[in-house]
């Protein structure tokens, strides 16, 4: 069994290190050499990795960190690292405590006519986070999106949110 290489990439972004490793073994097999288990897809590797800078505050949330968009081929995979802060006393979204349930990534096309938007794709994971004091921050939990790079190409708008199932919280960054 050969061995693996290992390669890595570090960014430091909005404050926070970003560190991508991976160990490159022979085709079709894990880092271990051994073949990947049925139920997992392989995942094709990055060719590359485009790293989007996150410091915007909407209303009541504040967001620091990056988003990373890795190339998988036909699709890109977007991979947010944030920090959250609440801010209570802002105007907008105001509400006494931020109980995030998702995160969503949306693929538009804009209204030209200043309409709603024709949403291409909508895609939710599950991000619980609890902020209750000002000031609090904590980080968006681990989520993944992937997107097909013909949706993209076809989207005027590409960006994240997240809800308490009540109001939503736009993370300010194009990711097109």
């Amino acid at each position: 069994m050969a061995a693996g290489r290992r390669t890595g990439v570090v960014a430091l972004v909005g404050g926070f290190a970003l560190a991508t490793a991976l160990t490159v073994g022979p085709p079709g097999t894990s880092a271990m050499g051994l073949a990947p288990r049925a139920a997992q897809a392989p995942r094709p590797s990055p060719s590359r990795s485009v790293v989007f800078g996150v410091d915007h505050v909407y209303g009541t949330l504040a967001f620091k960190g990056a988003i990373e968009r890795a190339d998988l081929g036909e699709e890109y995979e977007y991979r947010p690292h944030i920090a959250i802060t609440f801010r209570p006393n802002e105007r907008t979204n105001r509400v006494p405590v931020a109980n995030l349930a998702m995160c969503q990534l949306v693929a538009t096309i804009p209204n030209p006519e200043g309409g709603r938007a024709t949403v291409l794709s909508r895609q939710t994971e599950a991000a619980a986070v609890l902020l209750s004091v000002d000031g609090e921050t904590k980080p968006l939990p681990e989520v993944t999106f992937r997107l097909p790079k013909s949706i993209a190409a076809a989207a005027g708008h590409i960006g994240l949110d997240v809800t308490d199932m009540h109001l939503l919280w736009p993370i300010p960054v194009e990711l097109k």
